[in-house]
């Protein structure tokens, strides 16, 4: 039933992988252009001043007779009084009252901050401190300003 039987190889081609062709071709292109530039810092000036000493001479207060100062304080007058009197009906201090004398334990006096050049005594009338307290400014009244208050 069965025989034993020896055929021969049988061989083909493969159909999957051709051999590839190759061509060996080149292109031009327009020749690139290049720019060199260079650039230079301007020179810089530092330069200083100093301002010449201003004096400060007796405040003179003339008198003012003229027609626009007295349309000007006749147009205001009726605005000026209107807020000084809703100032004086005003709430927003009831019940507060100034105590010059009363001791605070929440608030001490731990520095007298003074300047050495300052030899009348002024009053602060700014005081402003960076966020860390390191530094703290204080601004004191123009000594011109001091002589027309105190007139």
């Amino acid at each position: 039933m069965f025989t034993d039987e020896n055929l021969g190889a049988v061989g083909f081609q493969s159909s999957w992988k051709q051999q590839r062709q190759t061509e060996e071709s080149g292109s031009q292109t327009k020749q690139v252009k290049c720019k060199e530039a260079e650039t230079q810092l301007c020179d810089y000036t530092e330069k200083q001043c100093q301002t010449i000493p201003q004096t400060f001479s007796d405040l003179h207060i003339q008198q003012d007779d003229s027609p626009e100062l007295a349309a000007f304080l006749q147009k205001i007058e009726p605005l000026l009084y209107k807020e000084l009197d809703k100032n004086a009906k005003s709430q927003a201090f009831k019940g507060f009252q100034v105590s010059w004398e009363e001791e605070s334990t929440a608030v001490c006096e731990k520095y007298i901050l003074t300047h050495a050049e300052l030899k009348e005594e002024l009053q602060v009338t700014g005081l402003s401190w960076n966020s860390s307290g390191s530094v703290i400014a204080v601004s004191y009244p123009l000594k011109q300003n001091l002589k027309i208050w105190k007139s």
